[in-house]
């Protein structure tokens, strides 16, 4: 017992002066040393590689003797703009050129060294360039740059991989858009060019696309005498350069609307979204305002009419036949409890110049664009210019069938209203 007490007590006080002194935990050092570095016939030739490839030095390395515990690996690369090696020996062919790595084991310098030669990755052919469009038109003034690339369809030699081999793009007048290496169009003015996209490296057929940057000019026609200089319609005595009529006679007497035929066409906003009092002066504005079928509204009663396929409309009366590809339509506020009684499209829109006899111009016109801002608690009041087919008539009639075309939010209202409607031609001017 005496004896076992003793070399336990001499075993405890080894380890004690082995920890004060901080000797390397086992396998890094004893007193077989690294001697030399012996690098694998697939280092010692030296490497070539391209930018991204990535090698595992350590099990192309050995060393001697064999039996040598202090083996700890360090790397070195002269140029890590071109190789990097990490702690753990991973080699990242970086970028194109050549540089040395040094490899060192153990705590003696012992060291080898080899040679890498980085060349650009090989890039993946192009077999085909295709625009998906023949033709795309910019507004200047909304435009600030535009991505053709999205617009181009580029074929690849791999059936994996998308190609890698570069595109150039090539504008036909850089002074009305210029284009960069990316395929980013950055209009500078009116005119019509069109863009080029060529493989670098392959003989493939170009690909064009012919592009228009243009301006709106519009022609917004006057619904009354003064309308063009933002003035109100007269409550009585007005010049109407329209007329409108409605498949509801009489109009629902919605709350604070002051409803009526010329409603829509007035120039007033409504005041209070509430609603209030209908009164002579219109104070509250005015409202255009049908009653929804299915619904009691305002003493006009459609709750037994079907809500699929009751026949609602009104028809404007221009007096004159004039050319119109768009509407506008004002909502009666930006609250998103009035949504409920927006129009959000049109069965149909027909035309005609003798007030009896109609032709369809379009149909299932959509515009549910009833935009929310505010964390969803408000919508736009108006809409933008709602295009549709070029026609020239004097009488256009707007046709709406059940409550399809109305409440953007998948429910309606009693009534369906509308603030203002405005109706114009626009077209594309490509020349100043």
């Amino acid at each position: 017992m005496k004896r076992l007490s003793a070399y336990l007590i001499a075993a405890i006080a080894i380890a004690a002066a082995g920890c004060d002194s901080n000797i390397p935990e086992t396998g890094t050092i004893n007193n077989a040393l690294v001697s030399e570095v012996v690098l694998d016939d697939f280092l010692a030739s030296g490497l070539t590689l391209e930018t991204g490839d990535v090698v595992s030095l350590p099990q192309y390395i050995k060393y001697l003797p064999e039996d040598a515990t202090n083996t700890a690996q360090q790397y070195e690369s002269d140029n890590t703009a071109v190789a990097t090696v990490d702690d753990a020996g991973t080699l990242t062919a970086i970028g194109k050129g050549n540089c040395t790595i040094t490899v060192y084991i153990g705590a003696e310098g012992v060291f080898s060294e080899f040679p890498v030669t980085v060349n650009e990755k090989a890039a993946i052919a192009i077999t085909s360039l295709r625009f998906l469009k023949e033709s795309e038109d910019y507004e200047l003034a909304a435009t600030e740059t535009a991505d053709l690339r999205r617009l181009l369809s580029i074929g690849s030699a791999s059936l994996t991989e998308d190609a890698t081999e570069a595109v150039l793009f090539e504008s036909s007048d850089p002074a009305v858009a210029s284009i960069d290496e990316d395929g980013i169009l950055t209009p500078h003015k009116l005119g019509k060019i069109t863009v080029t996209a060529k493989a670098a490296v392959s003989q493939v057929n170009p690909a064009t696309i012919d592009i228009g940057i243009y301006k709106w000019n519009i022609t917004e026609y006057e619904r009354f005498e003064g309308d063009a200089n933002g003035e109100q319609a007269a409550i009585e005595g007005e010049n109407w350069y329209w007329e409108v009529t409605a498949s509801q006679n009489p109009l629902p007497d919605v709350d604070g609307r002051n409803n009526s035929l010329t409603a829509m066409i007035d120039g007033r906003q409504i005041v209070e979204r509430y609603g209030g009092v209908n009164d002579a002066t219109l104070k509250n504005g005015t409202a255009f305002c049908l009653c929804c079928p299915g619904r009691n509204t305002g003493g006009v009663n459609l709750s037994g009419e079907s809500t699929t396929t009751y026949e609602s409309w009104f028809t404007i009366n221009m007096k004159q036949s004039k050319k119109v590809n768009y509407f506008r339509i004002s909502n009666i506020s930006t609250h998103n409890g009035d949504v409920l009684v927006r129009y959000k499209g049109f069965t149909e829109i027909l035309g005609s110049n003798d007030g009896s006899t109609f032709t369809k111009i379009a149909e299932n016109i959509s515009f549910e664009n009833a935009i929310t801002t505010d964390n969803g608690s408000t919508y736009n009041r108006e809409t933008a210019n709602i295009e549709i087919p070029v026609s020239e008539y004097q009488y256009l009639k707007f046709l709406m069938l059940g409550t399809t075309c109305y409440g953007p939010l998948g429910k309606t209202g009693g009534s369906a209203q509308i603030e203002e409607f405005y109706m114009g031609y626009q077209e594309k001017v490509y020349e100043e």
